[in-house]
């Protein structure tokens, strides 16, 4: 599954964390204030912090229903966070074709031209890419985040990032 998000950590204090999250594919949309959408986004942080797979306890995050009800990827949620809210989205919502026209219009500038169709693609792909690894040109958002247990925030600090594929 292809990577959504980019999030970030930007403040832990107590049972509760901030994260800064920000799209990294056109798909993404915005993030859910669900459980199951933290859950799967915090798992994702396994390979930066290693209080993400005890946070999980093992189970099948990708369970059949992908926004949480009656899954066991919804009582696990339930069970380790408190709450989640939403705040501060940017640059929502996104207009992927107007951000396509700024892109082209560039390379009209440069002085290319949509009839070199491989030079064209090229460098259309590469400023498309570039785009969405630019937290200050994609749509973000900060999540807000309290855990049932202060003690399963061990580790996890200010400036650990990932990116994760979460959904829901």
């Amino acid at each position: 599954m292809s990577d959504l998000w980019h999030a970030s950590v930007r403040h832990v204090d107590g049972d509760a964390v901030e994260l800064l999250c920000a799209a990294v594919h056109p798909d993404a949309g915005s993030p859910s204030a669900t459980k199951p959408f933290v859950l799967r986004l915090l798992a994702d942080a396994a390979p930066v912090w290693p209080g993400a797979e005890e946070l999980v306890g093992g189970i099948d995050l990708n369970g059949v229903d992908p926004y949480g009800t009656d899954v066991e990827p919804a009582r696990r949620a339930r069970l380790v966070l408190v709450r989640v809210a939403v705040s501060d989205g940017r640059n929502v919502p996104f207009d992927e074709a107007a951000a396509r026209r700024r892109i082209e219009d560039g390379l009209r500038e440069r002085g290319l031209s949509p009839d070199d169709a491989a030079g064209w693609n090229a460098a259309f792909g590469a400023e498309w890419g570039e785009l969405w690894q630019d937290p200050d040109r994609v749509p973000s958002w900060v999540l807000h985040v309290r855990f049932a247990d202060p003690a399963a925030l061990a580790g996890l600090r200010p400036g650990l990032a990932w990116d994760s594929a979460a959904y829901g």
